[in-house]
């Protein structure tokens, strides 16, 4: 399926991976040696909110993800 996947015997418990898109995000998780990849639209529902009350929508956070809360990026966010 996919090159990057480490389905080895090592891999133990449950195995997500999400996909963080801009319009829209993916979930697929691990059945065994094989991806199931979610069908529900996700991210959908939340387009009106991002219009309606830009207050209480996050954006632009992808660029956070692994950043450490001393990092100046995430201070210069704060």
């Amino acid at each position: 399926c996919c090159p990057f996947l480490d389905t080895s015997e090592a891999v133990r418990g449950a195995v997500i991976g999400i996909d963080l898109g801009t319009t829209n995000s993916c979930v697929a998780v691990m059945e065994g040696k094989q991806a199931k990849v979610s069908k529900g639209e996700i991210g959908r529902p939340h387009h009106p909110l991002r219009r309606h009350q830009p207050q209480n929508t996050l954006y632009a956070t992808k660029r956070l993800i692994g950043r450490r809360y001393d990092d100046a990026e995430v201070q210069k966010d704060l």
